[in-house]
């Protein structure tokens, strides 16, 4: 025991644990094994009558029972004393309430046992105690749960450590330590109802599962992945997906199809889609209005999605009532803002506005939700949560049409392009957005790079970005095409005065603002310019060669220095990286970048960069430090990409690297 308790710490010290162990029960409550402990034990289940088996349950791949309420609407499971776990536990289901608060798992049918309970948008358990069923503290959460949605919630005890835990899924939303205790585990278990207590649940429950010691996240997370529930997105109640294909009408089947004020355009080749966009230009009528005959009208909670191209004058994404202030999302310039308004007055609540957080004519999937349960609304930028405040717990003003483009009175017209609208009557999870998103015909991936040189035998020097910008040989870079670990070669900088590559520069990677520099590398022992703007002086400039990776973004006007990302010894000789430096304008961040990996950020503030010259590679005149390194799929883009654009643009490049399998083994 103490040899397994010392491996224990070992791999949880490393990070890794030893998977999840096996269940004491497991009752997966659908169509396919009903009442089965499938567990292997035995304990099989028994449905005191009332509990239904619902085989097309909202969510669920095969069903789940549904208690509704009454007395007999409940399932006993016997107890062999496979399941009396006497030390540790974990219970977990998945739970579906809708509305009344009664027994998930409760040992011991008449009495208190450990008892877990749910059915209303709470969420608790307490754990008593073996020969007197005394009570310990109870662990309670209110408002953490909304009706009629599926949670996997869960409750543990660890005898070790005294502690007792309420999960939601993963994380972890209450703890109390109570103490060394032996738990009522020695008794029946009963779903749905209490005897003598008058408390019946109203709620679906599927996949019942009971272990033996208290379960980490990831071990939560793999028991979850054994139920045949489908918890992801919710039926849309409107839907427009504002394409070629669709054009205005509303797909949910909801019947509110929009109609167009006369000068939204339909851009059929809209940048970045894959069936086009409604464009609103800023003029009185470029609008659609969206008729409402209740079925979006969702009163407590919503969730509102669009992907949004802004072009610079803000304006309404999506208006309740075209000439008044009902719930309401805007964006067109650089910020996204909503503000949920009162169902009867219209009355403000305070408003979520984050400035600066878009570009100008890119793609972005924003939404803005306000769930009725916590009183929480937010913003978001894909499934990332940017802002968020409490404004309690409103009725809003979802009650009338609503209108992209224009507001009737308000000369804030919008000019940006806009896609996939999508509205859900409540506040989606960041998977369930990602899963939104994936409906959308939007291709808002890797933009076209400004300037790509592949230096490679196929295409040596040419600029591939269309732009002609094809570089020229100072006479001592040279192209090996066999360079170990590539399908088509590279170019060699020898450390000598003539080995670099110039590349012209007729405008077209003049970014000026924002910027994403990016190449393979492969270092054998000097440092010197991989891309440096200003063939004899300091525009923009990223270096490397030996172990580190550098860039310094400069002033436009002035070449003035500003602070440099300087990471060392993150490279080593004789192999190829994917490297790259980007500098976001919007944010003022510079980052430093191996492959999707960001290994270094600062803010520099909003400058205008350098970068409105010719480019060198290998040699910067009037320094001698000659650039040491093999250099293949140079890049340049006009934005700041992200982790998933990087490794986008790396699957262009013909550099074969292989995957490391030799990892020591005496280090975590």
């Amino acid at each position: 025991m103490e040899r397994l308790l010392v491996l224990q710490t070992i791999l949880f010290a490393c990070g890794l644990t030893a998977g999840l162990p096996s269940p004491k029960a497991f009752w997966p409550l659908d169509g396919g094994d009903q009442l089965t402990d499938t567990s292997g034990n035995g304990n099989h289940g028994v449905n005191g009558g009332g509990a239904v088996l619902v085989a097309d349950a909202d969510g669920t791949k095969a069903g789940a029972y549904e208690f509704t309420s009454v007395g007999d609407s409940y399932i006993e499971f016997p107890n062999n004393g496979a399941y009396d776990t006497k030390d540790s536990i974990h219970m977990l289901a998945y739970v579906y309430p809708q509305g009344t608060f009664g027994p998930i798992f409760n040992f011991k049918e008449d009495a208190w046992g450990v008892h877990m309970w749910s059915g209303d948008t709470s969420h608790f358990v307490r754990f008593t105690n073996r020969d007197t069923l005394a009570f310990t503290d109870a662990l309670w959460e209110d408002n953490v749960l909304e009706l009629n949605q599926w949670y996997f919630i869960s409750a543990s005890y660890n005898h070790n450590t005294g502690e007792a835990k309420l999960w939601i899924l993963d994380s972890e939303i209450q703890s109390i330590n109570i103490g060394q205790i032996e738990l009522a585990t020695n008794y029946e278990a009963r779903m749905g109802v209490r005897t003598g207590d008058s408390r019946y649940l109203s709620a679906r429950v599927s996949c019942m599962q009971v272990y033996d010691r208290e379960l980490t996240p990831e071990e939560i997370l793999e028991a979850e992945s054994k139920c045949k529930i489908g918890t992801g997105l919710p039926p849309a109640v409107a839907f427009w997906p504002l394409d070629s294909d669709e054009e205005l009408q509303d797909t949910s089947g909801n019947g509110n199809h929009g109609v167009n004020g006369g000068g939204a355009v339909l851009v059929a080749d809209a940048d970045g889609t894959k069936a086009g966009a409604y464009e609103f230009t800023s003029v009185g009528d470029s609008y659609i209005e969206f008729p409402n005959n209740g079925a979006y009208d969702t009163k407590d909670s919503i969730h509102m999605l669009a992907y949004v191209y802004p072009q610079g004058t803000f304006g309404p994404i999506f208006n309740f009532k075209e000439d008044a202030w009902g719930v309401h999302m805007w964006s067109g310039d650089t910020s996204h803002f909503v503000r949920f308004t009162n169902r009867d007055t219209l009355a403000f609540t305070d408003a979520l506005w984050e400035d600066n957080v878009l570009e100008l004519n890119q793609w972005y999937f924003i939404s803005a939700s306000y769930n009725h349960n916590t009183g929480e609304a937010k913003l978001w930028i894909l499934d990332s949560e940017i802002q968020s405040i409490n404004i309690g717990q409103i009725e809003l003003a979802t009650n009338y049409e609503a209108r992209m483009g224009v507001r009737t009175g308000d000369s804030r017209y919008l000019s940006a392009r806009v896609s996939c609208m999508q509205v859900y009557d409540r506040e989606l999870t960041p998977e369930e957005i990602l899963e939104a998103e994936s409906k959308c015909k939007i291709g808002t991936g890797l933009p076209a790079p400004v300037a790509f040189w592949p230096l490679d035998s196929d295409e040596e020097l040419q600029d591939t970005s269309g732009n002609g910008n094809h570089g020229f040989n100072g006479g001592g870079a040279v192209l090996v095409a066999d360079a170990n670990g590539t399908k088509a070669g590279a170019y060699e900088f020898t450390s000598v005065g003539d080995s670099y590559i110039e590349f012209p520069n007729n405008g077209a990677y003049d970014t000026r603002n924002s910027i994403h520099m990016l190449a393979y590398v492969y270092p054998q022992g000097t440092f010197g310019p991989i891309f440096n703007f200003k063939e004899d002086d300091w525009g923009v400039h990223m270096w490397s060669g030996d172990t580190s990776h550098f860039v310094r973004f400069t002033h436009r006007d002035t070449l003035a220095f500003t602070d440099a990302l300087w990471e060392e010894n993150v490279l080593e000789l004789n192999q190829w990286y994917f490297i790259s430096a980007s500098y976001n304008h919007n944010t003022g961040e510079a980052k430093l970048w191996i492959l999707d990996s960001e290994i270094q950020s600062i803010n520099i503030g909003q400058i205008e960069l350098a970068t409105n010259y010719e480019a060198r590679m290998g040699v910067r005149t009037g320094d001698s430090r000659y650039l040491s390194a093999r250099v293949s799929c140079m890049q340049v883009y006009d934005r700041e990409l992200t982790p998933e654009e990087i490794l986008e643009a790396e699957s262009k490049c013909k550099i074969g690297t292989e995957s490391v399998n030799d990892w020591p083994l005496g280090q975590c």
